[in-house]
């Protein structure tokens, strides 16, 4: 009830339904209160300075659509808000993709500018790219930013006023954007540090700045737990750390809250349904979910987006009513959403459908493996793991194929260790340049 109180006070009463409304309010509200600080550059902007900073910036922004591709920086925050002030589309690219691919993107966008397409479109992001070599391009509405962010007040425990220092490892130009209106409307200190910064800076500055939220990936949060615990470091200021874009092996989950303790909450969401859709498995308030194709996940809810750019058919297909039906698989039961894989993650259907996370999660069960991930091409199932240092090679190779053959006989496994698992441009294992290599 609390929650819907300060929606209906800050909607109805302060009328804080625009983006530049919101930014405007929390810069009266937190004026000389620290706003962004990047160690890196040793540089740090109250409110007022924030403000200050992208105004100017506005003022020099040209044309219909403005196009960002960098590392997570306090950049990325003035050159959003510019173009919130500006009246001009913002379009993140990750600076991991290639220069032939950014210039697809940037090519594709400008053919269509002044066309109705365009139309009240604030932000184009992209999907994924998990199953796609190239991902498609994502129209998402002003208005789809804040029913988001107003999904996460409605959805959220955090206390009103509560001192929030946040840390976010996902690249700002991809799943880290969500932060981007909830951060301004709370007014919390955000430390910003390079999406693929190493785990001793992440723990660094998590106790320099006495971070008490950390928003992150499964993958990283591992290496997180893992560096701590080389080094013997505990991170005691964090009081909440939320992880999102993937799903933890519940082997590995558990291990996290053995040595972070319970603070740790699961979210599921996509660029297409922009999140919270669940949290903790609940599925969130004004959400709607239904499941289709006997366990295809379809999201209702004013967060899903106007469409794919320049893409009928993809459009057709998965667009229908408000509802977006997803490529992702699970079931429903008693309000909670659990979540299997994407449909390329389903191994075999006989004689009884096996997703690619069961197998990961008995692999998950050898105390010796690091990281693991199944990916199928054509007929083949391949696993792609990493052991712990102190395992040997050859054991493991043994102990993993044991394992197979006794649990999933029937599957062709083939078992690649490396010692090292890529990253895609979204902080996700990269599944594209894997298959690649079991090419």
């Amino acid at each position: 009830m609390k929650n819907e109180l300060l929606i209906f006070y800050l909607r109805k009463i302060l009328r804080l339904n625009s983006a530049q409304k919101i930014i405007d309010f929390s810069v009266r509200r937190h004026k000389n209160k620290i706003f962004l600080i990047e160690p890196d550059k040793n540089k740090t902007l109250t409110f007022k300075e924030f403000d200050q900073e992208s105004s100017k910036l506005s003022n020099e922004l040209k044309g219909d659509i403005h196009f960002y591709s960098a590392q997570n920086s306090i950049e990325y925050f003035l050159t959003r808000t510019a173009c919130y002030k500006a009246g001009t589309i913002f379009f993140g690219l990750s600076p991991n993709l290639t220069q032939e691919t950014k210039n697809y993107f940037i090519n594709k966008a400008n053919a269509l500018k002044g066309s109705t397409e365009l139309s009240g479109i604030s932000t184009l992001n992209l999907s994924s790219g998990t199953t796609q070599k190239i991902p498609k391009i994502i129209k998402l509405s002003e208005q789809n930013w804040i029913e988001s962010l107003y999904n996460y007040v409605l959805n959220s425990n955090t206390a009103i006023n509560e001192k929030v220092i946040f840390l976010s490892t996902l690249p700002f130009t991809t799943a880290g954007s969500t932060t981007f209106l909830p951060a301004i409307l709370a007014g919390i200190t955000y430390i910003i540090i390079k999406e693929d910064s190493p785990a001793s800076k992440i723990a660094e500055n998590i106790q320099k700045y006495s971070v008490n939220r950390l928003y992150t990936t499964p993958f990283r949060l591992l290496e997180l737990m893992d560096w701590c615990k080389d080094n013997n470091t505990e991170l005691k200021s964090l009081k909440a750390i939320i992880i999102g874009t993937e799903r933890m092996p519940k082997q590995m989950f558990t291990e996290a809250i053995n040595f972070f303790g319970p603070i740790i909450q699961e979210g599921y969401g996509m660029a297409e349904a922009l999140p919270p859709i669940s949290l903790c498995g609940k599925i969130a308030k004004n959400v709607s979910v239904k499941l289709i194709d006997d366990g295809r996940i379809a999201v209702k809810s004013k967060t899903v987006s106007a469409g794919y750019l320049d893409n009928p058919e993809e459009n057709k297909r998965s667009f229908v009513n408000g509802w977006f039906y997803s490529n992702d698989w699970g079931r429903v039961e008693n309000g909670f959403l659990y979540f299997y894989g994407r449909y390329d993650d389903i191994i075999t259907n006989t004689p009884k459908r096996i997703f690619a996370s069961e197998i990961e999660d008995k692999i998950y069960s050898l105390e010796l493996v690091k990281n693991c991930i199944l990916l199928k091409k054509e007929e083949r199932t391949y696993a792609f793991i990493t052991i712990k240092n102190n395992a040997e090679k050859e054991a493991a190779m043994e102990q993993i194929l044991k394992l197979l053959q006794n649990e999933f006989a029937q599957i062709k496994i083939s078992l690649i260790l490396k010692e090292s698992l890529p990253l895609n441009f979204a902080g996700k294992i990269d599944c594209n340049l894997l298959k690649a290599e079991a090419a």
